[in-house]
């Protein structure tokens, strides 16, 4: 089973992710995986890291900046660039 992280928390994937204005795609992470730039992405207003990215699934796996140990997959639309 998937889990993706809202706030703090893990829920299921199958939680559907609100909308936003400044939907991230696949192209637009893989760019920001291989910026040497720092590049603000959250989920769910939570700063993360992109860890990688699966572009026949459309997820990518990030974590909590703030808790760097536990990764997790997540649809690349559900983050947001800041």
């Amino acid at each position: 089973m998937e889990y993706i992280l809202k706030g703090k928390e893990k829920i299921e994937r199958s939680v559907v992710s609100k909308r936003r204005n400044n939907i991230m795609d696949v192209k637009r992470v893989k760019q920001i995986l291989s910026s040497s730039s720092r590049i603000d992405v959250t989920y769910e207003g939570v700063p993360v890291w992109i860890e990688s990215c699966d572009e026949q699934k459309g997820s990518a796996q990030v974590y909590d900046v703030s808790n760097p140990g536990e990764s997790v997959h997540v649809d690349v639309t559900a983050l947001e660039e800041r």
